[in-house]
């Protein structure tokens, strides 16, 4: 028995390819392709655009903080660190429904300021 499975074939290479028809060839070439180009969509957020239409917010119902940073931010929640004009901080959740940005909660970080006589 040869050494070389297929007859006619000088190589292994030669006779790997001459064993995938065309229409196999086409079928690897289109299932590597896709395999290739399937990636998972992420979905990305533009935070300084949050940033802008929370503080919008801020500044149209009280104006009285400063948005200093921010923290995890999705499509349709953000945390956001804000500071009052008193030199107090705090970190509050915001979420989005129906196109506006609503404060859920807020919570006072520790170090900040006291108010005088307490």
């Amino acid at each position: 028995m040869s050494r070389d499975t297929c007859d006619a074939c000088d190589s292994v290479d030669r006779c790997f390819v001459s064993w995938l028809s065309d229409s196999m060839r086409s079928i690897f070439f289109v299932l590597a392709l896709t395999t290739a180009c399937a990636t998972t969509h992420t979905n990305t957020v533009n935070v300084a655009a949050v940033r802008h239409e929370i503080n919008d917010t801020i500044n149209d119902q009280h104006g009285d903080r400063s948005i200093y940073s921010m923290g995890k931010v999705t499509a349709d929640h953000a945390i956001v660190y804000t500071e009052g004009k008193d030199g107090s901080k705090q970190e509050e959740n915001w979420s989005k429904t129906d196109g506006t940005w609503r404060q859920e909660n807020a919570t006072k970080l520790s170090g900040t300021p006291q108010a005088e006589g307490n």
